[in-house]
């Protein structure tokens, strides 16, 4: 008797830390684990198992990735050794807890600072990603929302590419201090 009791405090032990963030929603998924390997290996594990910011996060499952990679000739290795690999996982990460009744048609600006656009006419859509699980998956800092394809950063203008582009600091240094930064519309 008092080993099933041990077993079971300790079971209840594990699921109560099993989902105290959203990246141990994520990490305790069986079906995320090319997403669970990239956050790992970018570091965005500690990011979102911060307590004290809430996130939504519009996580492509494994079957989504394997569409990715089919659809971009790329291979998992090449995925995760991709330099922009950060880049693309934070556009998948929205600050604040937007469960799907929070949801609005529109735009959101992604953890990395670009927009993505949803569309609640036909569903749910994150750019062209489907949100496909049909329920909110919380944690004590948010929500993860299972999607079902993988989203790219994606620039509304050259002012865009421009700004987020470690490659052209010249140019916008000088573009800046010539015509200052509303040429570029930075302001």
């Amino acid at each position: 008797m008092k080993k099933t009791f041990t077993l079971i405090a300790s079971f209840l032990s594990l699921a109560t830390i099993a989902q105290s963030s959203v990246f141990d929603v994520i990490a305790t998924s069986p079906d995320h684990t090319i997403l669970l390997q990239a956050l790992i290996q970018e570091g965005l594990d500690v990011t979102l198992s911060d307590l004290n910011t809430d996130y939504t996060v519009f996580a492509p499952n494994d079957d989504a990735f394997t569409q990715f990679l089919t659809d971009n000739n790329l291979t998992a290795a090449e995925l995760l050794s991709n330099p922009d690999l950060s880049n693309i996982l934070l556009q998948h990460v929205v600050i604040g807890n937007l469960t799907s009744g929070n949801l609005v048609s529109g735009e959101l600006v992604t953890a990395y600072g670009l927009d993505v656009t949803v569309d609640l006419s036909m569903g749910v859509m994150i750019d062209d990603a489907n949100v496909i699980t049909p329920f909110d998956a919380t944690a004590p800092n948010g929500v993860v929302h299972t999607i079902d394809y993988v989203l790219l950063p994606t620039y509304d203008d050259v002012t865009e590419v421009v700004s987020f582009s470690p490659d052209h600091t010249i140019l916008l240094q000088h573009t800046s201090s010539k015509f200052g930064c509303n040429a570029l519309g930075l302001e």
